[in-house]
């Protein structure tokens, strides 16, 4: 298949789309899709920081208040974000 073919058929290329999300046109991001993946990282990050035990970086994230949950919330879904429309762009 050459290059142009592949731009003309976007919604089988669009990562949106491959998830089984609602794909958007141009470079706009389903909030839902990426929204949902940050929260797992986030999950996913505060479960090894947990597991790691006692240390000055696991303290960091976990005994500062609510502050640091909703910071690393937002930084990982800002970045879940980029990387789309990075793929978009791409596309």
């Amino acid at each position: 298949m050459r290059n142009f073919e592949k731009r003309l058929i976007w919604n089988k290329w669009d990562i949106e789309q491959r998830l089984g999300f609602r794909g958007h046109s141009f470079t706009r991001v389903n909030g839902w899709l990426s929204g949902l993946i940050a929260i797992g990282l986030t999950i996913l990050t505060y479960g090894v920081l947990f597991a790691v035990g006692q240390n000055w970086l696991s303290d960091m994230f976990l005994k500062r208040g609510n502050t640091p949950y909703v910071m690393v919330l937002f930084t990982y879904w800002a970045l879940i974000i980029l990387a789309i429309k990075s793929s978009k762009l791409r596309l």
